[in-house]
């Protein structure tokens, strides 16, 4: 079952659509927002269609369940909003917090991890993660309001103290401003690395380093408030079965590398 864009401003498409008794059976089309963030929701150039492994798994679990989705494409803030609000059925790739489980379940279908990257001739040359989050002397560029998780958050907060760290649209704008030397380091998730690399926004020059971060599974998010207990469990028995009979990992090497696409459903 495709899914269908709506390509509208996802408050304006969603007002008032919220309401009445959650659901336990997809007797409607279901919502679900969608956001850039490849290799997972993408485009690329000269195709208009979007691809990636959220798009693929909420597919298969249409065809699979019978259920409809209207695909509603935001900013992730703007997503999560409309789910904490009632105003959303699910969204994807969700990461697991205490306050995001009290309004929503979350079922992990990939995990993924951030690491550094880092361009050649930057300061104290670290060959390892560990090396280059103790320099005094690198600078960062890092995603305005997001949290990276253990050890990058508190290495941030400390880079922040000192000036030496550059706020960045997303994950992307980061790279674009080490590719130009404005910063020495940027975090890149695992999964992205070589889609980055294979479209340009890498460039020779650059390296990556693990700092030690750990995996961090993320998966379908469903409305506590939209979706009931019994069509939750059936989402979540379904995903249980794309795992087992390997099509997780079949979809996942559509977007990334075979090593790459075995480590992220490996959870």
């Amino acid at each position: 079952m495709q899914t269908k864009l709506i390509a509208s401003a996802l408050f304006v498409l969603l007002s008032g659509s919220a309401g009445g008794t959650p659901l336990d059976t997809c007797s409607r089309p279901l919502r679900v927002g969608f956001y850039p963030i490849p290799p997972l929701y993408y485009q690329i150039a000269g195709d208009p269609a979007w691809r990636g492994l959220d798009k693929d798994v909420v597919d298969e679990l249409g065809r699979r369940t019978g259920c409809q989705f209207e695909a509603v494409f935001d900013s992730r803030i703007r997503i999560w909003t409309a789910i904490n609000a009632g105003k959303l059925d699910l969204t994807v790739s969700g990461i697991r917090t205490p306050e995001r489980e009290r309004i929503a379940y979350i079922f992990p279908y990939m995990q993924t991890r951030n690491m550094l990257v880092i361009r050649d001739g930057a300061p104290d040359a670290p060959q390892s993660g560990t090396e280059a989050l103790a320099s005094p002397h690198l600078t960062l560029a890092a995603t305005r309001g997001y949290r990276y998780g253990p050890p990058f958050d508190a290495w941030i907060e400390a880079l922040a103290q000192s000036q030496r760290l550059s706020d960045s649209g997303d994950e992307e704008a980061g790279l674009r401003l080490l590719a130009a030397g404005r910063v020495d380091t940027a975090i890149v998730r695992e999964a992205a690395w070589d889609y980055y690399f294979t479209r340009g926004t890498v460039v020779h020059g650059m390296r990556l380093l693990d700092a030690g971060a750990p995996f961090v599974p993320a998966g379908l998010v469903l409305s506590r408030t939209q979706i009931g207990p019994q069509l939750a469990e059936r989402f979540a028995e379904t995903l249980g079965k794309m795992k087992q009979d390997g099509t997780l990992e079949r979809l996942a090497r559509r977007h990334m590398s075979a090593p790459l696409a075995q480590r992220a459903v490996d959870f």
